[in-house]
């Protein structure tokens, strides 16, 4: 819980260096998802293009991070 906490200040204090909002909200992806910073970034990126699906093989496949859903193109469908 005091990583949450240490994470959210961190943010905030991001936000007042005037961090490119992109970023600001890759982090809180971070934060709430459990994914790297990285990864947060292509959901992010995704997500702000519009996209509904984004398709990789690192990430689980059926995982949903806001409005994005995750599909791993390498393995088999999930039926849907």
């Amino acid at each position: 819980m005091e990583t949450n906490v240490t994470l959210k200040i961190e943010v905030e204090l991001l936000r007042e260096a005037r961090v490119p909002e992109s970023v600001l909200q890759a982090l809180d992806i971070e934060l709430r998802y459990k994914t790297s910073f990285w990864h947060a970034l292509i959901l992010q990126a995704a997500e702000s293009s519009g996209a509904s699906i984004l398709y990789s093989e690192d990430l689980a496949t059926g995982q949903r991070c806001r409005t994005i859903r995750v599909i791993n193109p390498l393995i088999a469908s999930l039926g849907s």
